[in-house]
């Protein structure tokens, strides 16, 4: 059931990328986006937000913006970029952001990046599942406690 105005072509290469039937290099998502690597990149990093369902541009979800601008902060930390260029387009009709890092002296040129580039890249920007960070949270504050003598009365 499509709630958008755009019907999916058969062969729309984001639709199938979002229900993981093709392999892409995926980098955070969301309840309706999802954020993987162009394997033919402007630039180091270049990314692209995909909407979950075949939407048109107009109809592009808050979330997929915001999940945008922050790949753009992680980009900007990790690469250190000059400038960082966010553009929706669309491809299939299907909506997409692209965000494009500008580096100085460095012309943007589309070009096929190969595996082990993306995949290293991929690990710099992935954003990890949260449940992973809280438990290594909790269990380094527990054995910073453990190691602290225990004080039965309070020292004023």
């Amino acid at each position: 059931s499509q709630p958008s105005s755009a019907q999916p072509s058969s062969q729309c290469i984001f639709c199938a990328i979002a229900k993981n039937q093709i392999p892409s290099y995926k980098i955070a998502e969301t309840k309706k986006a999802m954020a993987i690597l162009e394997i033919n990149p402007l630039s180091k990093a270049h990314s692209i937000i995909i909407p979950l369902e075949h939407l048109t541009i107009e109809k592009l979800p808050k979330s997929a913006m915001s999940l945008a601008q922050k790949l753009t902060k992680k980009i900007k930390k990790k690469f250190k970029p000059n400038d960082i260029k966010i553009e929706t387009s669309s491809f299939q009709s299907h909506a997409m952001i692209n965000v494009i890092p500008i580096y100085k002296d460095i012309p943007l040129k589309k070009q096929k990046s190969d595996e082990k580039e993306l995949k290293l890249i991929q690990e710099k920007l992935q954003t990890k599942s949260r449940t992973k960070k809280e438990k290594t949270k909790k269990t380094a504050g527990k054995d910073n406690v453990s190691n602290l003598p225990i004080i039965k009365m309070r020292i004023p």
